[in-house]
């Protein structure tokens, strides 16, 4: 919950506990976010799945269909105060240009309350000559960025150092089904790393002055 407080403090937010008993895990959360009219949802997630949740589908999975608000999905194994850059890597072709100013706005501000340093890292899967920057490249004309070549996983191992937080946003094409692949395969591989996927619903940019809904559960958290 750590970091639903720093995104608060950063917004001037109140931070308010919340206790509920409900049907489901999910249904709790999707109904309080409802109750509470919030505009982002965090959710901790453990950095790998179960068998069952790769057979019928996570938490995760059931919050990030029924809310139409963005969701963070977060993984915090060491604090926060041991961040010292934040990389904020997206597959540049499967991604809209308004989704990754988005994302931009988002690393920037936890950059800020966690006095760290910003890298962007765009990945592309076709070849580098057949790819120009989007008409978004002048969201982050103003921040360090590296554009790749090759696969999103091996790309971002790459470019990982020590002291990093990785912030990644969803495929567009993938993202309404369930988290996809990549998020656990890092994970796996870098066991101490903190991460956030991000996840954003059409026209609804985070929106972090307003509600936010932090949630947690020992079985998934």
């Amino acid at each position: 919950m750590s970091f639903a407080e720093s995104l608060a403090h950063s917004a001037a937010a109140r931070v308010e506990a919340i206790r509920r008993v409900d049907d489901s895990v999910e249904k709790g959360i999707v109904r309080s976010a409802l109750e509470r009219q919030a505009t982002l949802v965090i959710l901790g997630w453990k950095g790998y799945s179960t068998y069952a949740e790769n057979f019928f589908g996570s938490t995760i999975d059931a919050v990030v269909r029924q809310v139409e608000i963005p969701v963070l999905i977060a993984r915090f194994p060491v604090p926060l105060e041991t961040t010292r850059r934040i990389l904020l890597a997206a597959p540049e072709l499967e991604v809209s240009p308004g989704s990754l100013q988005q994302t931009i706005g988002l690393a920037q501000t936890l950059a800020g309350e966690l006095k760290a340093a910003l890298q962007l890292l765009l990945v592309q899967t076709r070849p580098l000559r057949e790819c120009s920057p989007g008409p978004g490249a002048a969201s982050y004309a103003h921040l360090p960025v590296q554009r790749v070549q090759g696969g999103l996983v091996a790309e971002v191992l790459k470019a990982l150092q020590p002291g990093d937080m990785l912030v990644g946003v969803l495929s567009e094409a993938r993202s309404r089904f369930r988290l996809s692949r990549e998020p656990e395969i890092i994970a796996r591989h870098r066991p101490d790393l903190p991460m956030i996927v991000v996840h954003l619903p059409a026209a609804h940019p985070p929106r972090l002055q307003e509600s936010v809904l932090a949630a947690g559960d020992s079985t998934w958290y």
